[in-house]
């Protein structure tokens, strides 16, 4: 299996386009606990699931799935957490 990451760059994300708003970046306060590579269920695609870990106690699991919207979600990934793109 190729990684996630093959073939992207810090352009690439930073390119991106910003998308549609599903969350407002800065709305909420969580930390990333854990960053998993595997596949999707449903599609078979490359994904990324990520769990994060609330100041409340709370695990929310979100999934950024190879394809269309991978760089747009990347891109407010790093934003939200202000991981640098290079």
């Amino acid at each position: 299996m190729s990684g996630f990451f093959d073939g992207v760059t810090g352009r690439d994300i930073a390119d991106a386009r910003d998308g549609f708003p599903q969350f407002a970046i800065g709305e909420n306060i969580a930390f990333i606990d854990d960053v998993r590579e595997t596949t999707s269920k449903n599609s078979g695609k490359a994904m990324l699931e990520i769990i994060f870990q609330t100041d409340a106690g709370a695990s929310i699991r979100h999934h950024i799935v190879d394809g269309e919207w991978k760089l747009v979600n990347l891109k407010k990934l790093m934003a939200a957490f202000r991981i640098p793109l290079d």
